[in-house]
């Protein structure tokens, strides 16, 4: 009979016992580690990838204990990362089974946390939690109507204080973006906002001095996407504007800001020339939009940008710097013009040799950070200090602003966290801006989950943010199955169902508090006095991709008869995050879809996670995100999943 994620400890050889045992006290040392603040990277660099990256399936070719030895020694050469601090988290009741959550505030305390609750078997619906001033009213119930799929609720409170929850929705498999507002007799019945083709989504939504609120969306346009706005006052939704309007790329990731006399900023990023740039572009207190322009430059992928603007009026923006070498993050390829045929298959453009234990195409090529700028005439300014000094952000960090009532700045953020038997997991990070630059972090246990972007909102004090956590931290410090690379030896019992046993788990949603630390200096006392530079310019990635150009590429087309047949390009297996045969180096769902589409061209694509290393909500969650991109006649998507069995081998 199954008996859930430890079937194999009793079948395993006396070795392959002594190497889990091994393997499972370093990996709670490590965590201890890390609750302690010390300084882990050194021990995570010498253990992924190689030479026990894989050895989870035994592929550690009898090393095990001596490797795990030396990264014993490793650790005990660790030290406290400076003035680094380590926080708690609250949660919330009634998130069982959540995601993406969203906090909003208000100046009288109020607050609105928004989320997505999951049903299992049945869909999705968005729950909200209001608590008034004092903490005199309190209610939480589901607010998106029936089950259906749901993406990526925002939460507000306008400056008159109506709580709304804008989110993503399919209906008949076209996805908007609905809005719901609470009054006085319940949350109002949710209304289609978004007036672009499918898929309709990825919004963020501010509240103006005003009473009124504006909501900007990612939104289709033909073969492309663009970016779009709509507001509402005195209970009327207003026309909508193309605020990327005259871009020509396909743009990605809005963001919107408000300033205090009625002008506003939006920020995207913009695939263009084989690499994403962030731009911004403002518009007047008189509506009028200006021209865009761009913040980054080079071959890196800039991506995810955020803005804030603080009590001074000053734009801040955050964003990812992501070097993703080759194809699309997959890695070179040793497929070769024909001409080459013959030629050193050892020699591969952008590939680095192989390790101990896996081969070259499976090494992480991936480097990541986090920039922080203020935006001004001159060009952009980033403040001193390090932002995730001694911490990873692979693949990317998602970062967060809040502009503080104190008139300070401060940033929240994903960080990666890696472990033998290929546990992985992303915790919340924050830093404070100062007068003499950003302070060293805060890192929250209890955060332990998939990369999700973090939820951060202005507070009495500081700021409060919002995050998931699956607990899977906990699970992985007691992980055996698969040890040896067995898969369930009663596959009959889960009557076909395609994923089970999974590492990850479902969700909650958990909140802490932070304290700012007053006004953020004018930039040029900030900065000394330095001009500001054009760009923020980083150009690390090898672009591998031979197909790249200026010149505009054709559909082969063969004619066979009176018949046309074309010729459409696709993979059908790559892996995303969710599987554990990397250690999280991969991107996640979201930007494997955009480089599925900008970068590798795709017309066709399906995500193959590992089946047995997954989850039902994960399953749920990739299926999800296929039809949410599914573009008839542009972008087809389809479902997929690796059953990977010691017997049978690996089955796509």
């Amino acid at each position: 009979m199954c008996g859930g994620r430890d079937h194999h400890r009793g079948d395993y050889t006396p070795q392959q016992r002594a190497d889990l045992d091994v393997v499972l006290a370093f990996n709670r040392r490590m965590s201890d580690a890390i609750n302690e603040g010390l300084d882990v990277l050194a021990t995570e660099e010498f253990l992924d990838p190689d030479p026990v990256r894989y050895m989870w399936v035994d592929e550690g070719q009898g090393r095990i204990p001596l490797v795990i030895a030396e990264a014993h020694e490793l650790l005990d050469r660790a030290v406290h990362i400076d003035g680094h601090q380590r926080r708690g988290m609250r949660r919330i009741e009634g998130s069982s089974h959540a995601a993406r959550p969203s906090i909003a505030t208000a100046a009288d305390g109020a607050r609105l946390t928004s989320w997505i609750e999951w049903i299992p078997g049945q869909g999705d619906v968005v729950r909200a939690r209001y608590e008034s001033t004092g903490g005199g009213l309190s209610r939480q119930e589901a607010v998106s109507g029936s089950v259906a799929d749901v993406f990526r609720p925002t939460s507000v409170i306008t400056s008159d204080g109506v709580p709304w929850v804008c989110y993503g929705q399919s209906n008949a498999g076209q996805v908007g973006v609905w809005a719901t507002a609470l009054a006085s007799d319940g949350w109002s019945e949710p209304l289609l906002v978004s007036t672009s083709e499918h898929p309709s989504f990825n919004q963020e939504v501010v509240a103006h001095a005003d009473g009124s609120l504006e909501l900007c969306w990612q939104g289709r346009q033909k073969d492309r996407f663009g970016i779009f706005s709509r507001s509402h006052l005195d209970g009327v939704w207003g026309p909508t504007t193309m605020v990327s309007a005259g871009v020509e790329a396909n743009v990605w990731d809005p963001s919107i800001a408000t300033c205090a006399d009625g002008s506003a900023a939006f920020a995207w990023s913009e695939y263009r020339d084989g690499a994403y740039r962030v731009v911004v572009r403002r518009r007047d207190a008189a509506g009028r939009l200006q021209e865009p322009r761009d913040i980054t430059s080079g071959n890196d992928y800039a991506l995810h940008p955020n803005l804030a603007v603080t009590a001074d009026q000053q734009l801040w923006c955050a964003f990812d710097v992501s070097s993703l070498t080759g194809h699309g993050g997959s890695g070179p390829t040793k497929l070769r013009p024909t001409a080459e045929v013959g030629a050193d298959l050892e020699v591969v453009d952008g590939m680095r040799h192989g390790g101990d234990s896996i081969p070259p195409e499976l090494q992480p090529h991936v480097t990541a950070s986090i920039r922080v700028v203020a935006i001004c005439r001159d060009g952009v300014h980033e403040p001193p200090g390090e932002l995730a000094p001694r911490l990873n952000v692979v693949p990317s960090g998602l970062p967060k602003l809040v502009a503080s009532h104190d008139g300070g700045l401060a940033v929240a953020y994903r960080l990666h966290r890696r472990l033998p038997l290929m546990t992985y997991y992303w915790e919340v990070a924050t830093q404070v801006l100062t007068a003499d630059g950003w302070q060293p972090p805060s890192t929250f246990s209890g955060t332990d989950g998939t990369l999700e972007e973090v939820s951060i909102a202005a507070c009495a004090g500081g700021a409060v943010i919002a995050a998931q956590t699956d607990g899977r931290l906990q699970t992985a410090l007691e992980w055996t199955e698969g040890f040896g690379g067995r898969e369930c030896p009663y596959l009959l019992e889960h009557q076909g169902s395609v994923v089970w046993h999974g590492i990850h788990g479902v969700g909650t949603v958990v909140t802490s508090e932070i304290s700012t630390a007053g006004p953020v200096p004018v930039v040029d006392a900030t900065l000394g006095g330095a001009p500001g530079v054009t760009h923020i310019h980083s150009d690390e990635r090898l672009e591998s991709r031979r197909w790249l150009g200026d010149t505009a590429r054709e559909r082969y087309v063969a004619r066979v008869g009176d018949r046309d047949y074309t010729l459409y390009w696709g993979d059908l297996h790559r892996h995303s995050l969710v599987s554990r045969c990397s250690a999280g180096d991969e991107p996640s769902l979201e930007d494997f879809y955009r480089y599925a589409w900008d970068v590798c061209e795709y017309d066709f694509w399906a995500v193959t996670d590992h089946s047995e290393n997954s989850s039902d909500y994960q399953w749920w969650t990739i299926q999800k995100m296929a039809d949410l991109f599914h573009v008839h006649d542009r972008f087809v998507p389809l479902y997929g999943f690796e059953w990977t069995s010691a017997d049978t081998g690996h089955q796509n």
